[in-house]
This record gives structure tokens, C-alpha cells and sequence, in this order.
């Protein structure tokens, strides 16, 4: 079992369908935690099969489901895990579970897809994010996200300073050939000659092999290094997730326990900023139609690719009964077998459309979600 990440949410949703269930529970603790009781277990599995039933599956297959999660919940009540909080998602299509980086109040939802709210606000305090390390010697890039943190390759970028200048020196070789009409010269030369400039070429390259991997993808980009070469990098950089901090210092000093630590909290606050900065932008588009608030007209929008950001009330609950083919919502003060969670559909929509979501402190919004649109 691993710690649930940002990449699991969209795998999640590719295998829904039918029936589902979602667990949330904190960590076993070696079958010490309350909830981990045989006889609570045992009440917990009941209401799932009942639950499951009223979703329209027969007795018998409610029953091969539920049997499929106790199997793996007994096995983790053996377990005395590091993890505080446990996720379990089951459907038609096969069963997964994994830890949490925090405790996990008991919670069961059965609908007809996952219930990954709960993992969409878990994961605001684990972004997803990169990490570029920069030093004359070595040039590295990682990708980050609540699982850890990881090398990747980038294509065209250099990793040394001495790469950058054996490429100068080859690409000054080549343009220095004699041509048909004489020999060619390049401004090149003055790269080799100045080091500044040698040095100021090496993070240009640097910089749009970076940009050029993370088009799109829209997370934060942490950078560590000396006051010198991350001045630099500002000067050369075209990418708008760029944080405004960075981890000053020998990026070979640290641990990588360490990077990821630090990164994650740049690159959180570096979340909030654009969190705060939509609010104050909203609050001066009030007069022109595009901003939506509360349940049924969000939800609209963000189902119409409409809806550039959303700003959720992450202490707000909006649960209800929603009818595909008309699109009308009930809504409900508790959530009933079936019911929609109208907070995690607008969230899902507005990022299926590429829009940006904002899970905002609990009870700071004079409404459950607030919504930016495009048009």
C-alpha cells in the first residue's frame, strides 16, 4: 500500500461505475484505533451492504464487494502503520486502498462513482509541484506530490555548465567550417570567453527545457540554489507557476526528505497567493455576470466548461439527488443513499474543463463555493 497522490484521483475516476463505495478511517494502529473494533467493523460492513443494495445490486453480489473490503481491512488492523489516516475505494471494477499523511475521521459514502472530496482537500495540503535544483556542477529536475518526490529527465536540459560549454564550443566548431562562399563566424564565441555570459547562456537553456516540460501542467515550480543562479533563473523565466520563494543554498546540502519538505511548503503558499488573488479579483468583477455562487448555477457552469476557478468553502457540506437528463438538483441536509456530493462535482468538472480549484479555509466564504467563469 502506498500514500495516496494527486495522479490517483484520475485513475480513481476511469473505474467508475455501478456501484461504488468509499472509506475513509483513521489508521488501524495495530487494531488499537476505536473504529478498528471487530464489532464496529461488523456494524461498518452491514451498513455497506445495505447501502449497496439500495444502489440496485442483488444480495449476492452486495455481499462478494463488502467481503472483498473486509478482507483487506482485517489485514490492515494487523498493521501498525507510520500513516495516521487509511482511504479505501471499491467498485464493480476492483478495489484500492491507501494511507493518508493525515488522520481520517470515519466516514462511508456509497454512490454511483467515488467520493473524493475528502482526498481533493487532503491533497490542498500536498501539492503537486517540481523542483528545479540549480548549481554550476549539476542541474537536476523532480516532480513532487504527497507520495514523495522523484528525478525525472528533461529533454535538452543541460546538467552542468561544462555540457553548456562543450555545446558552445561544438556549435562554434561547426559554424566556423568553410562554406561554399568563405568561412562562417557565430557571435557565439563571446560565451566561451565571458564566463557571465557562459553562465547566463547555460540557465537560458536551462529555463526553456523546463518551461517546455511543464506547458500545461499548471503546478507550482519551486526553485533551489544560490541567491545567484536563482536571481538568474527570474531574469530568463516565462513560466507563470514560478514561486515566488526559493531554498537558498548548496542544493547537495540537503536531504531529500528536506527538498520535499521545504518545496511543499513553498509551493502551498504559493497556492494560497493565487487563492487570495482570485478572491481579490472577483471582488472587483461583481457588476459584470461572471461570478456564481452557491449550488445548482456553479455546478451549471462548471458542467459547461465555464468556470475558470473555483473558490470552495472547505468546511461547507451540499449534498443532493441530481437527474442527468433533466439536470435538476434536490438538495439534502444529510446525505441519502445515491445523493451527489454538489461540491466535489463542480470541483471535478471545473478541473476536467482545466480550471483552477481553491479549497479556501473552513467557514471563511459567505457561500460553499464561489466560481470565477470564463464567460
Amino acid at each position: 500500500m502506498k500514500p495516496i497522490e494527486s495522479s490517483d484521483i484520475s485513475r480513481l475516476e476511469a473505474r467508475e461505475g455501478g456501484p461504488c463505495v468509499s472509506l475513509y478511517m483513521n489508521s488501524p494502529n495495530g487494531g488499537q484505533d476505536p473504529a478498528w473494533t471487530p464489532l464496529k467493523l461488523a456494524e461498518l460492513f452491514r451498513r455497506m451492504t445495505r447501502g449497496l443494495a439500495l444502489l440496485g445490486m442483488t444480495p449476492a453480489e452486495a455481499r462478494r464487494m463488502v467481503t472483498r473490503i473486509e478482507n483487506v481491512l482485517t489485514d490492515l488492523r494487523k498493521e501498525s502503520s507510520p500513516w495516521p489516516g487509511v482511504c479505501l475505494f471499491a467498485s464493480p471494477g476492483g478495489l484500492e486502498a491507501f494511507w493518508m499523511f493525515q488522520a481520517a475521521p470515519p466516514e462511508v459514502v456509497m454512490e454511483n462513482h467515488f467520493h473524493l472530496r475528502p482526498v481533493m482537500t487532503y491533497l490542498k495540503e500536498y501539492p503537486a509541484f517540481a523542483l528545479l535544483t540549480l548549481s554550476r556542477n549539476r542541474v537536476g529536475f523532480y516532480l513532487a506530490d504527497a507520495a514523495g518526490i522523484q528525478r525525472e529527465l528533461v529533454d535538452d536540459m543541460p546538467e552542468s555548465l561544462a555540457e553548456t560549454r562543450r555545446f558552445i564550443s561544438t556549435e562554434r566548431h561547426m559554424l566556423h567550417q568553410p562554406a561554399a562562399g568563405g568561412t562562417l563566424f557565430h557571435g557565439h564565441a563571446t560565451h566561451e570567453e565571458n564566463p557571465v555570459k557562459a553562465i547566463d547562456f547555460f540557465i537560458h537553456r536551462v529555463e526553456k527545457a523546463v518551461t517546455a516540460r511543464l506547458d500545461r501542467m499548471g503546478m507550482p515550480l519551486v526553485l533551489a540554489g544560490s541567491r545567484e543562479l536563482t536571481a538568474m533563473y527570474r531574469r530568463h523565466n516565462r513560466y507563470p507557476g514560478l514561486c515566488d520563494q526559493a531554498i537558498l543554498g548548496n542544493p547537495r546540502a540537503m536531504t531529500t526528505a528536506a527538498r520535499w519538505e521545504k518545496g511543499r511548503r513553498m509551493a502551498q503558499a504559493h497556492m494560497d497567493q493565487l487563492a487570495e488573488a482570485t478572491l481579490h479579483r472577483m471582488g472587483h468583477m461583481r457588476n459584470q455576470g461572471r461570478i456564481k455562487r452557491g449550488g445548482r448555477s456553479v455546478l451549471v457552469a462548471a458542467q459547461q466548461g465555464r468556470v475558470e476557478s473555483l473558490l470552495v468553502d472547505s468546511g461547507a457540506t451540499l449534498w443532493g439527488a441530481m437527474d442527468p437528463a433533466t439536470g435538476t438538483i434536490q438538495p439534502h441536509a444529510e446525505p441519502h443513499t445515491g445523493d451527489t456530493d454538489l461540491i466535489e462535482a463542480a470541483a471535478r468538472e471545473t478541473m476536467a474543463h482545466h480550471g483552477k480549484v481553491f479549497w479556501m479555509a473552513p467557514h471563511s466564504m459567505d457561500a460553499p463555493m464561489t466560481a470565477l467563469t470564463r464567460y
